[in-house]
């Protein structure tokens, strides 16, 4: 089913009107939950993405029922994002490819000046490349890579079957291969 360009208006001003009369309000439920600042707003713009969605849905509805929709919706968002949280936290470090990628050595080379600032070069372009693989796959790639975390561990993090798993992974290692060759690695260790 098709939106027209009318309905995209209709549904923007019907979410424009609910955000500016219930911003307090859906505030005041992600500080329920959250107490941090950075994740009350995470929360509530999740929460008014989800809205944008059934807006359509929304504009039907009566004061109370949008009241109760709202509820909802910036609790299911708050809990998500808590999840979200407890999985990373477990699992990994805020900021962990900042530290993870620390190239071995290869046989045979000397621990000079020289080498040690190529191996500094190349440790930075790994380090960009991981920036631009998607959140999600690089988390899988730092877990599975970096932290030595096993097919069951992957799987409970990530929520998938163990072959839909191993389709994301193939997925992620390409990601990281192509983002590798154009800061010019082409190793096959990669």
């Amino acid at each position: 089913m098709k939106v027209t360009e009318k309905e995209k208006l209709q549904n923007r001003d019907i979410i424009a009107c609910i955000y500016e009369q219930y911003k307090n309000y859906m505030y005041s439920l992600a500080c329920k939950y959250a107490s941090e600042h950075h994740d009350c707003d995470d929360i509530v713009q999740d929460a008014v993405m989800r809205l944008i969605h059934n807006a359509d849905t929304l504009g039907r509805m009566d004061e109370g029922q949008v009241v109760a929709y709202i509820n909802l919706t910036v609790r299911s968002a708050a809990l998500d994002l808590l999840d979200h949280k407890k999985i990373c936290g477990k699992y990994f470090d805020p900021q962990p490819h900042d530290h993870m990628i620390c190239l071995e050595n290869p046989s045979g080379w000397e621990n000079t000046v020289e080498e040690g600032f190529i191996k500094a070069e190349r440790n930075s372009a790994v380090h960009r490349a991981m920036e631009r693989v998607p959140e999600r796959f690089r988390l899988l790639l730092i877990g599975k890579y970096y932290l030595g975390l096993n097919d069951r561990e992957l799987l409970d993090f990530r929520g998938c079957q163990k072959q839909s798993l191993r389709s994301i992974m193939t997925r992620a290692r390409r990601m990281l291969q192509k983002e590798l060759r154009k800061e010019g690695i082409t190793d096959d260790k990669y």
